[in-house]
């Protein structure tokens, strides 16, 4: 996702109330860093739950937190995250292949 996005979603999280199924998906999937077990994350079809996948391509499917049961700590991880993407992309930038490519 990209900082203009994360920022989007940020946003709404802090203008609605209460809870809000697909809204904690989404946020979920926008956050998601790779651990141990879980190396993808996606939304299902409906946008309802969340399915992770493994290293060996079996996935999984779950509820998502209840993010927005806490909207201000979900707004508060989100733009932590913004920080997290801004750092990567600024990392990708530096990389020898992109200075390789005149970019």
């Amino acid at each position: 996702m990209t900082k203009d996005t994360l920022l989007e979603l940020a946003e709404r999280v802090e203008a609605g109330h209460g809870p809000d199924n697909s809204l904690d998906v989404e946020i979920e999937v926008a956050t998601f860093r790779p651990t141990g077990t879980s190396m993808t994350c996606r939304a299902n079809a409906a946008g309802t739950k969340v399915i992770y996948g493994d290293r060996d391509g079996k996935e999984t499917t779950h509820w998502a937190p209840d993010w927005t049961a806490h909207r201000g700590d979900a707004a508060e991880l989100i733009r932590a995250h913004i920080d997290h993407v801004a750092a990567v992309e600024a990392r990708a930038a530096l990389s020898p292949h992109a200075r390789a490519a005149g970019e």
